[in-house]
């Protein structure tokens, strides 16, 4: 378990104090596992107080979701840029889904979470307003945007439900035992058979 570093100020700036906060937490939540972690060491470990922790981050879910958040920050802007590679939305749906799910298998602290998180705390990110949906609305809406403007959405096309679906489509793939034995052709061969339909005007 991580120990007690010397006690020493904190960033004036809050947003600075959170983010140093934050990264400290990461690297123990990496390094000993998520459900194993308790706000005390965290607080031990940035060498404050338990209460100088809680004024931050009002509990462990909210310093555990402004990881996820920062995370996800992070991979939409790769993303975006993967995307930019491929012209049909058919190609950049399949491209992107495996793209997110890659990263989230190679993110220890993203399995971890998914495989201890309660279920309280899993329904909050995949609730409409969520971090989750909020992560595939930021990724998706621009490409939803383009194929608006080029006809090839269906005419019943449903864009919050969409983000939802994709969401829901995330945890699928991560959660996918045999993934990583998986050829590639495989996964994309059956994105394109089951995922694609609902968003490409038949």
């Amino acid at each position: 378990m991580p120990a007690r570093r010397g006690a020493r100020p904190l960033p004036a700036d809050a947003a600075e104090a959170r983010a140093h906060l934050r990264k400290v937490a990461e690297q123990i939540f990496e390094r000993y596992g998520v459900h194993r972690v308790t706000m005390d060491e965290i607080a031990a470990a940035a060498g404050i107080s338990r209460p100088t922790l809680y004024r931050y981050f009002g509990d462990r879910d909210s310093l555990i979701k402004s990881i996820v958040e920062h995370r996800s920050d992070k991979l939409v802007g790769r993303v975006h840029q993967m995307l930019e590679q491929h012209d049909e939305l058919a190609e950049k749906l399949v491209a992107g889904l495996l793209y997110i799910a890659d990263a989230g298998h190679s993110d220890q602290f993203i399995l971890d979470l998914l495989h201890t998180a309660s279920e309280q705390f899993t329904n909050t990110l995949m609730r409409p307003e969520g971090t989750a949906t909020a992560f595939a609305e930021t990724v998706w809406a621009p490409v939803f945007k383009r194929a608006a403007d080029a006809g090839t959405l269906p005419a019943d096309f449903d864009e919050r439900k969409a983000y939802r679906w994709l969401i829901s489509m995330n945890f699928v793939l991560l959660g996918w035992p045999d993934y990583a034995e998986l050829s590639e052709e495989y996964k994309r061969d059956m994105l394109r058979r089951f995922v694609v339909p609902a968003f490409v005007r038949g």
